[in-house]
């Protein structure tokens, strides 16, 4: 007898598999609900069918149970015989959170062991013609069908359920409200798992003056009854426990399996045409672990320096010896391995990267929930989804943007019959935005909602004691926008749990500025308001400003440079007895470079002047940097000094130049930190 085939081993393929399906089956399910094509219908469905069999061969029944449920609801859609509601869509959302975590629960070692039974209960109590030709065979003497029935039957070993049923009086006006009392009873006491019609229905007001309700309770019938009566404006209504009238069926599969068999479409319906399945092409890909990726980028970060170096070498002996044959040789080779190590570089750089689709992908569920939570109408716009940047990057943004977006519906966005008072359209609009610019990602979010208003960030900000009443007055519009960072101010009327606490904008700086990025806030009000990032393509190794200062080489990150300029004496100024200039009508602080590391007495007028000022900027700060000369751009690898040095204020580490000498990498949000604390500087 052949020995049993071990299927453990292959749990990373499924697990690795399930991820890409079930990543389909979210987004496709997500925008459903806006276009239910036939296209889309046919791709959830293949997700669904490739996770039915895949955790069949596993071994995964509860998995399993739950991927063919889907398929048998999908196909009704398909089918046309029934279409995309609100509760169908909840339905299957909530199926969709399931699989993930009997996924989780499978990578974690537990299996697949959830009891899923009042999921599959949902989803087949769904499962109803919308012009119904059923014959009574098909239907339990409760007006269940068979597979309904067998689910409840099955939780009932867990917990009493108990079928209640309710007739209307016939001059009954509000209809919904009655049957809302009932449920609101049954789930005072119990949970509710089957409604006939269902909730959608009952709240439409779509079924005639009968309805039952199938609930799962600990408490006493009695109880239930009592409360019944209190219910105005029913003639009758009996409650009793369920009992499953129709012949058992054979298992849970076979029960399962009667539901899928295909039914003609209902009169009138026009029944999506499905189109045959492509074979699949030959997987031309393989999974490599990321941190095998992190090692190979340490690696051609060395050569990048060590191809550094050997141009320095090169060119030293090229200007001592031009006669020598050898040198052209070696100029020769060192321009080849030059050109071999960027394309090295640009080629492991694109195997890091990663759509940012991966981050976006987040957001569509979470407006749609939020949306529905606080009762606002949304249309979130996603454009740029392919824009590729490092998984460094991607890892730390999901978070401040989920918080923007947060802010965008709850404070940006007017309710819908306020917006329509304004003659805007009631479904607000929500728009998120990535770009490449340069050696940047740039991304955009953007409502059209009610704007910010400047003068209440003002009020805000002296009533926490931030600013004086004369400061805050003197701020520009676009200085008090920016205030709306500073940590405990908060605009809202009211403190919610989503937003009002005065705690979130500030985070959402802090881990932009631990990027290396830029956070710009536009606003106008009436109209809505812009948030603006601007974020480098990665961590690891990135473009850098040369500068000079006192016989030293200094490395400014370009993505936090925003403009370079020469100071004359005159236009410095001193503001509160600190150096400054007037940039386009904007008060700039001035810190010589050299005074970050090695602290002095203050530079003189004099001593500022004549020289480079580079102005750098995190969030929405901004600061000149003097420095002594500018010596150029060049593309450095990132060196940590924590373990030999410790954290060292103002640097954020160190790279090795072409001529061997160590540059140290100027950590621009810690010198404008330092500054601002020191200067008691406010922008």
């Amino acid at each position: 007898m052949a020995p049993e085939l071990d299927m453990s081993q292959y749990t990373g393929l499924f697990l690795q598999e399930a991820d890409e399906q079930l990543h389909i089956l979210e987004q496709e399910l997500l925008a459903l609900e806006r276009d239910p094509s036939g296209d889309r219908l046919n791709t959830i469905f293949r997700a669904a069918h490739t996770l039915k069999g895949s955790s069949r061969a596993m071994g995964f029944s509860n998995f399993a149970e739950v991927t063919h449920q889907l398929e048998n609801m999908l196909d009704r859609l398909r089918a046309g015989q029934q279409h995309v509601t609100t509760a169908i869509m909840d339905a299957l959302l909530r199926t969709s959170d399931t699989l993930s975590t009997l996924k989780e629960s499978i990578a974690n070692g537990k299996g697949d062991s959830r009891d899923c039974t009042k999921l599959l209960i949902e989803l087949a109590s769904l499962q109803v013609d919308e012009e119904p030709e059923q014959s009574s065979s098909s239907r339990s003497g409760d007006g269940l069908d068979d597979l309904t029935a067998e689910l409840l039957q099955k939780v009932q070993s867990q917990a009493p359920v108990f079928h209640a049923s309710f007739r209307l009086v016939k001059d009954c006006v509000m209809k919904f409200a009655r049957a809302f009392m009932a449920i609101t009873v049954v789930q005072e006491f119990g949970e509710l798992l089957v409604s006939l019609p269902n909730t959608a229905d009952i709240e439409e007001e779509n079924f005639g003056l009968e309805f039952q309700l199938y609930f799962q309770s600990e408490e006493p019938i009695e109880r239930f009854i009592k409360s019944f009566r209190g219910i105005s404006e029913v003639e009758t209504f009996e409650v009793r426990p369920f009992e499953f009238s129709t012949p058992a069926v054979a298992d849970l599969g076979t029960a399962v399996g009667n539901l899928a068999t295909t039914k003609s479409p209902p009169k009138g319906s026009a029944p999506v045409t499905a189109t045959p399945e492509k074979k699949a092409e030959s997987n031309q890909t393989v999974r490599v672990d990321v941190t095998r990726l992190d090692e190979l980028m340490n690696l051609v970060g060395e050569l990048v320096i060590d191809r550094t170096r050997l141009s320095q070498i090169g060119a030293n002996l090229a200007a001592k010896s031009r006669e020598d044959e050898n040198i052209g040789a070696l100029a020769e080779t060192v321009g080849h391995i030059a050109r071999i190590t960027a394309d090295l570089q640009d080629q492991l750089m694109k195997t890091r990267m990663l759509p940012i689709d991966v981050v976006f992908n987040r957001f569509p569920r979470m407006v749609r929930v939020l949306a529905q939570k606080i009762g606002k109408e949304v249309n979130l716009v996603i454009q740029g989804g392919e824009t590729e940047l490092d998984r460094s990057v991607i890892e730390s943004i999901g978070d401040p943007l989920l918080h923007i977006l947060r802010n965008a519906i709850d404070h940006g966005l007017e309710m819908p019959d306020e917006r329509e008072a304004k003659g805007k359209p009631r479904q607000g609009t929500v728009t998120l935005v990535a770009r490449h610019r340069d050696s940047h990602i740039v991304i955009e979010i953007s409502d059209d909602g009610g704007g910010i208003s400047v003068d209440r960030v003002r009020a805000k900000a002296v009533e926490k004691g931030m600013l004086t009443p004369e400061s805050a007055q003197k701020l520009s519009d676009r200085e008090a926008l920016n205030l709306i960072f500073a940590s405990g101010l908060s605009t809202a009327s009211q403190v919610t749990e989503l937003s009002g606490r005065g705690v979130g904008m500030d985070i959402v700086r802090a881990n932009i500025q631990k990027l290396s990025g830029i956070i710009e806030v536009d606003s106008t009000p009436g109209v809505g308001s812009t948030f603006t990032l601007r974020l480098p393509l990665t961590l690891a190794i990135i473009r850098g400003l040369l500068v000079k200062d006192a016989e030293s080489i200094y490395v400014l990150p370009l993505s936090s440079v925003i403009e370079t300029l020469k100071v004359e004496e005159k236009a410095v100024q001193l503001v509160h007895q600190q150096e400054a200039i007037i940039l386009r009508g904007a008060t700039l602080p001035l810190l010589p470079l050299k005074q970050v590391l090695v602290p002095r007495e203050k530079y003189t007028q004099q001593e500022v002047a004549h020289r480079y000022v580079v102005v750098v900027g995190i969030a929405e700060q901004r600061i000149g940097i003097v420095v002594d000369s500018l010596v150029g751009e060049q593309e450095v690898v990132i060196k940590s000094l924590n373990r030999h040095c410790g954290d060292v204020a103002g640097v954020s580490g160190a790279t090795i130049l072409g001529d061997g000498n160590v540059a140290l990498i100027v950590d621009v949000n810690g010198v404008i930190q330092k500054s601002l604390r020191e200067r008691k500087w406010t922008n």
